[in-house]
């Protein structure tokens, strides 16, 4: 039997193209799960360890590594780094930052994020701030893969 050595060239080709479109396919996927968006604080705001001047923000969400980058909107500088969790049933339009008063502090206490839900919410959330007065801090959507 003699195999056709243009037969087989075609045929490695193929599994070739097959395999790179694979990798861009998925490539695209991953950078379609991304959520980038800015705020601005108009007063000292904590957020876990970082502490917040008043200025501007950026807010960049990765889920496929599930982790919210915040930085500094005018030198890219990364200030916290969370771990999220994504609610692929949320329903909400709106992205925002709650912050809570506790004690004399400026707390975030959840980020909510346009289609993902509630994807950071603070675990140091004492129960005597439960009910306090929550301020709602608008992030402005300014790239979303995909949409």
């Amino acid at each position: 039997m003699k195999v056709n050595h243009s037969q087989y060239m075609a045929s490695w080709r193929f599994i070739l193209g097959v395999a790179l479109a694979g990798c861009l396919f998925a490539t695209t996927a991953q950078a379609q799960s991304r959520f980038e968006g800015k705020f601005t604080l108009t007063s000292e705001v904590h957020w876990r360890a970082a502490v917040l001047p008043p200025g501007d923000y950026s807010l960049k969400l990765d889920t496929a590594r599930r982790m919210i980058v915040l930085s500094d909107a005018h030198t890219n500088r990364p200030l916290a780094l969370e771990a999220v969790r994504i609610d692929s049933d949320a329903q909400n339009r709106d992205s925002q930052l709650v912050v809570e008063n506790q004690g004399n502090q400026r707390v975030v206490t959840s980020a909510r994020l346009a289609g993902l839900g509630e994807v950071f919410r603070s675990a140091h959330v004492s129960k005597t701030s439960r009910g306090a007065t929550e301020e709602t801090i608008l992030i402005e959507r300014t790239w979303i893969a995909g949409k």
